[in-house]
Order: structure tokens, then C-alpha cells, then sequence
């Protein structure tokens, strides 16, 4: 069993957002958002009850929006709402979410 799992997983795509294939985009947010829920999920599955710890690495667009940036920023601020969230669900178990 790990002491601590990193997930460090992502992708960028840049550009006018009315320039953005959409596939592109789908791709974004399977590589960055998708991937990130179901580690998580799996995660918490397995080891709610022994002491892992968890890290889960973004990218400074979590906190600050960027021009040209719109589907990255999107992806990765939603990786943020969701580690907040996981945050709060194994409460009180050894294990120590993102």
C-alpha cells in the first residue's frame, strides 16, 4: 500500500476560445478533469480507512485567470472544486485526501 499517491497528470490547450476545436477541447478535459475524478474516486475507494495521503498538483490557472487560457483554466479550476469537495468526505478517517 503507498504512503502518498501524486497525481500530476494534465495537458494544455491554448488559444481564442472561438478558435478551439471542439475535440480539442473534450480531450482537455478528459486528460485533466476526467482523470482526476476517477483517481479520486478510486482513491478514496481503496484507502478511506489507511493512512495515504494524497497529492494532487495543478497548475497556477486554479487560482488566476489568463487570456488566451479559457478551456485550461476551466479544467483546472474545476480540478480545484472537486479536490475542495473530496476534501471533505473521508473526514475523520486516517486517510488524508488532496
Amino acid at each position: 500500500m503507498p504512503d502518498t499517491v501524486i497525481h500530476c497528470a494534465g495537458s494544455g490547450y491554448f488559444g481564442p476560445i472561438e478558435e478551439q476545436d471542439p475535440q480539442a477541447i473534450n480531450d482537455l478535459i478528459q486528460n485533466n478533469v476526467s482523470s482526476t475524478i476517477y483517481l479520486l474516486r478510486e482513491l478514496v475507494a481503496r484507502y478511506r480507512n489507511h493512512k495515504v495521503n494524497v497529492v494532487i498538483v495543478m497548475s497556477t490557472v486554479a487560482q488566476v485567470a489568463k487570456a488566451g487560457e479559457s478551456t485550461y483554466c476551466a479544467a483546472k479550476w474545476a480540478v480545484k472544486g472537486l479536490v475542495e469537495s473530496v476534501r471533505l468526505e473521508p473526514k475523520g478517517s486516517p486517510m488524508k485526501p488532496p
